[in-house]
């Protein structure tokens, strides 16, 4: 189980980077852009430097990766909820929110 690799999605290019060097080849990443503009706390979809073909194109990838893996952890979204509607059946039965301290 410990070498079973998982796919990460995130908006933050810190935590990708920072998943990625610990984790290694089991944390599998798609190629999205992330933004470098940090008044939005790095919401990509919040960055209007970045086209918005790109950012759909980047959404809809990761979407139905997610929605096509095993298991789910998330914190609370559209895209979260997004997936588990076109995930597997199972997708739903083992959904996990992962909720910030701000939103406990």
């Amino acid at each position: 189980m410990d070498k079973m690799p998982f796919f990460l999605a995130t908006d933050s290019a810190k935590v990708k980077s920072y998943l990625k060097k610990y984790f290694g080849e089991k944390c599998v990443v798609y190629p999205s852009t992330l933004s470098t503009n940090n008044s939005h706390h790095g919401a990509v979809h919040k960055d209007l430097s970045i086209r918005g073909f790109k950012k759909a194109k980047d959404i809809v990838m990761e979407t139905l990766i997610m929605a096509s893996c095993d298991a789910f952890i998330s914190t609370f979204s559209s895209v979260s909820n997004g997936v588990r509607w076109l995930g597997q059946s199972k997708l739903a039965k083992d959904h996990h929110y992962f909720l910030h301290e701000h939103d406990a």
